[in-house]
């Protein structure tokens, strides 16, 4: 796996110049303060929006960004949704549903266009394919994106989902409740569960992916209020465009950002981080995405993604208008992902 070295430093230099030269140009007082809600604790996953706070990108942008640590793609859903906070961070899937069920909420730019969810499980458990869950445990958090995404996973894998045992641990649980064998099974963001169970057990880790049972719906982008379209739209491409910045900058720069992670997490293992890191890059695009600059969005996935939400939820019918745009999301090629070799 491999990206083509994005040219931030010119970026980064024509900002420093249109700034008087240096971050620091930007005066405190001239700063508009929002809030940012991530969809779990800081990771390597995330991390560009640590890194776009650290090395001043959304300084630059105009912005002071008060960044929170999340417990799951539904809950800033829902936050973001109630106006506690201005941005969210939150799984496409999540959003077409939370729309579907009410909540005035759409995606405004895409870092993960490709759904990184999967079952995880130890070779031995008796798991091997997605039929094999019936009758097994699966760690299941309420308030994560695969919650939401298990009901159209059961029934487009063939799976009788009420035979399948879910568990509900807490999101940060998941992988110790499996390494301590009580549950078969986890369901999560690859990109965030595998490096901790990679690091910590020499048996073979099976992945079942929902993308292989046609969930292939959006990953996590960045989301706010409907009402902060119409009423603030003048903050919302700078922040993106800083956000991209800072998970382009984490892309080039793989150990400086393990050590930006560790600041504001100590206790993480920075192999941990690591890995996360080099995880997520899987998920930047999909074939059709690709060839798109990070964070903009490709009308066809999101049909797939409003397709799914359409067929199981309870809510209402939805289109892709109603919970994505382009309108705020960068244009410069420097942004483009390379495709997977």
């Amino acid at each position: 796996m491999s990206y083509q070295t994005l040219s931030w430093g010119r970026l980064a230099a024509c900002a420093m110049l249109a700034l008087g030269g240096a971050p620091g140009a930007v005066l405190a007082q001239d700063l508009t303060a929002v809030t940012l809600q991530l969809d779990a604790g800081y990771s390597g996953a995330n991390a560009g929006f640590i890194v776009a706070k650290e090395k001043g990108f959304f300084e630059e942008a105009g912005l002071d960004v008060s960044i929170t640590q999340g417990k799951g793609s539904g809950s800033t859903a829902q936050i973001v949704g109630a106006k506690q906070a201005d941005f969210g961070f939150s799984d496409g899937f999540v959003v077409a549903n939370s729309v579907s069920q009410g909540v005035d909420i759409r995606m405004v730019g895409a870092i993960y266009r490709r759904n990184p969810t999967a079952i995880i499980t130890i070779e031995g458990s008796g798991i091997e394919s997605p039929k094999d869950l019936e009758g097994r445990t699966l760690a299941l958090p309420t308030g994560v994106a695969a919650y939401q995404q298990f009901p159209a996973y059961t029934r487009n894998c063939g799976i009788d989902a009420e035979k399948v045992r879910n568990v509900n641990v807490d999101q940060v649980s998941e992988e110790a409740a499996l390494l301590a064998g009580q549950v078969d099974s986890i369901a999560a963001f690859a990109q965030s569960s595998l490096p901790a169970l990679e690091l910590n057990t020499d048996k073979k880790l099976v992945t079942l992916w929902f993308a292989d049972c046609g969930i292939s719906t959006v990953g996590a982008g960045i989301i706010v209020h409907n009402d902060t379209i119409a009423e603030r739209a003048d903050l919302i491409a700078p922040f993106v465009e800083a956000a991209v910045k800072g998970f382009v900058y984490a892309r080039a720069n793989p150990d400086e950002t393990v050590d930006i992670v560790m600041k504001h997490q100590p206790a993480t293992d920075p192999a941990i981080v690591r890995r996360e890191q080099e995880l997520s890059w899987i998920s930047w695009g999909t074939e059709a995405s690709m060839g798109l600059p990070l964070g903009r969005m490709d009308e066809g996935d999101w049909k797939i993604t409003v397709d799914i939400v359409n067929e199981n939820t309870t809510g209402e019918q939805i289109e892709t208008a109603q919970v994505y745009t382009n309108d705020f999301a960068p244009t410069a090629e420097d942004y483009i992902p390379q495709k997977p070799e």
